[in-house]
């Protein structure tokens, strides 16, 4: 593109290449509709994946909030759950009430016939009527009478306990 101006002899000349310019403006317009295109698909594509990711928190947090009815499921199952524990504790404590009773009363039925045994042969062997070895068989009989109540405790107690059942 030229332009002549002659401003003494007041004449002026202008030449274009329309050519070369319509194509420079075509290439320009491809270009920008290009990037255009581009730009666009690209702002679609992003818009796409974050509706996808919204969507996917949305189901995902639809799906983990449970209704009124599975709540009361839930807490009913997590009461029933916190009463088999301390129904399990309070047998547990039975059994070791029940194993302990167990182990003294033997111990006092032992202890009760070696006192019988002992005062018995040992009240004889001195020779008096009124020696004091007696009261240790007398005592022996109380300790084997404490052992057999001990006992008899026992089996009440698991009677009634599978009663309860």
């Amino acid at each position: 593109m030229k332009l002549n101006l002659d401003i003494k002899n007041k004449k002026g000349s202008f030449e274009a290449d329309v050519e070369k310019i319509v194509e420079k403006e075509i290439d320009n317009h491809e270009k920008d509709w290009k990037e255009k295109f581009k730009t666009k698909h690209e702002a679609k594509k992003e818009l796409i994946e974050i509706k996808h990711k919204n969507k996917m928190e949305h189901e995902e947090q639809k799906a983990n909030h449970k209704n009124w009815f599975e709540r009361r499921a839930e807490e009913k199952s997590k009461i029933k759950e916190l009463e088999l524990k301390k129904e399990m504790m309070e047998l547990e404590k039975l059994e070791k009430s029940i194993r302990n009773k167990t182990i003294v009363s033997s111990i006092l039925i032992v202890v009760g016939v070696i006192s019988i045994i002992l005062g018995y042969f040992l009240g004889y062997a001195s020779g008096d009527g009124n020696s004091p070895w007696f009261i240790i068989t007398l005592l022996g009989f109380f300790g084997i009478a404490m052992g057999i109540w001990l006992f008899i405790d026992i089996n009440d107690n698991k009677k009634s306990r599978s009663y309860k059942k």
